[in-house]
């Protein structure tokens, strides 16, 4: 079966088309009884939710609901998947709350009754999870075969994180306000702790040109303040590279 997976899955790697690949993601998942698939990403860990990378095939109803009660927030896999990195099958414990009876009663009338995540932690502090969801109640047998197929289904992961890098800095270059070269070099001193006097020496240019720059960087921030830009900055992976 591994191999099997492996094959299928190796197909993504060609998909340029963000959708025919998470369309090829979502079929090969389908192909091994699993109706609905997620997958998500914080590309940095500074990055909010809505600013996650996210790909699925699940009811437009069911997301707005989910969003519109934030229900990730008490998203059960959550503190799990951000705690390890083995998969987690789910459906075969009883919510203990109220917001989490909504979760999974919500998810049960869309027809995801059971699944497997697997966790995903990349070598760039990038967070998320590949979500595989099945129409079948949770029992012994479920249970078996889900275990069965994790071995080949870790493959899938392991494949459908690499070919999504594409797509990934796609939707970085969207989320991460785009800086010029000068203003980089202005967030970089910024950081240090140097004045607008101090920048216009060091880049040779008036402390207009400087506040000009500062300007530009806070309105694509959709900050008020220097602190408050350097504290996005750093937070979303900025300062790493200016």
């Amino acid at each position: 079966m591994a191999r099997q997976i492996f094959g299928d899955a190796s197909t993504l790697l060609g998909k340029k088309n963000e959708q025919e690949w998470f369309d090829t993601l979502a079929g090969i998942a389908y192909h091994h009884g699993f109706e609905y698939t997620l997958f998500s990403i914080f590309p940095h860990e500074g990055l909010g939710f809505g600013h996650a990378y996210v790909r699925n095939n699940y009811p437009s109803d069911w997301i707005r609901f989910y969003m519109k009660q934030r229900l990730y927030f008490v998203e059960p896999m959550v503190e799990q998947i951000t705690a390890q990195s083995l998969p987690i099958i789910w459906g075969e414990s009883s919510p203990t709350s109220t917001l989490e009876r909504k979760l999974f009663d919500g998810a049960s009338m869309v027809g995801a009754r059971s699944g497997l995540v697997f966790p995903i932690h990349g070598p760039r502090r990038e967070a998320g999870m590949l979500s595989l969801a099945s129409s079948e109640d949770f029992t012994a047998r479920t249970k078996r075969d889900l275990s069965l197929r994790l071995p080949a289904l870790t493959l899938l992961r392991d494949v459908a994180i690499e070919s999504a890098q594409e797509h990934i800095a796609g939707h970085l270059e969207i989320v991460v306000p785009k800086l010029t070269k000068r203003e980089k070099e202005c967030l970089k001193w910024m950081a240090s702790g140097k004045s607008t006097w101090e920048m216009s020496q060091i880049l040779s240019c008036s402390e207009a040109t400087i506040n000009f720059h500062m300007m530009n960087i806070r309105s694509k921030f959709g900050v008020f303040s220097r602190v408050a830009v350097v504290f996005k900055a750093a937070r979303i992976g900025l300062l790493d590279t200016a």
